[in-house]
């Protein structure tokens, strides 16, 4: 696909491994918990359509005050589509199998260091969670 105003984001600059480096979260009551200290996970999107990611949570270091995740692990994996409007991430596999068949849509951005920046609402409202790409694992 090549770039151009029909699509929210650019397949190729968005192909790549990614290392979790913040994750906010909004919830309804106009809070925010930085769940960043307490979060690590790797997101992937491959050239051939795919992705993957996966989150683990140290619940128990949470911060006073901060609601900590529901669960210690996320993990899910599918396709991925770019549309004009969001990234859609096409859920086949979880850790959660009700999360099976799920579209989950992405809102995607790059932010002033270059971070890849995906804002979705989910069970506890807007996450924003920032990614690094990583260029190389050793």
């Amino acid at each position: 696909m090549a770039p151009n105003a029909l699509y929210c984001i650019e397949r190729d600059k968005l192909i790549g491994t990614y290392a979790l480096v913040g994750y906010q979260v909004k919830p309804p009551t106009g809070e925010v918990w930085d769940w960043t200290p307490i979060s690590r996970g790797y997101l992937f999107y491959s050239v051939e359509g795919l992705m993957s990611g996966a989150l683990n949570f140290d619940v128990e270091k949470a911060p006073v005050g901060i609601k900590p995740p529901d669960r210690a692990f996320l993990f899910y994996s599918g396709p991925y589509e770019i549309t004009e409007k969001d990234l859609v991430h096409k859920v086949e596999i979880a850790s959660d199998l009700s999360w099976v068949g799920r579209r989950l849509s992405r809102l995607p951005s790059w932010d002033e260091k270059g971070h890849l920046v995906l804002q979705g609402k989910g069970a506890f409202g807007l996450g924003i969670l920032t990614w690094k790409k990583i260029k190389s694992a050793t």
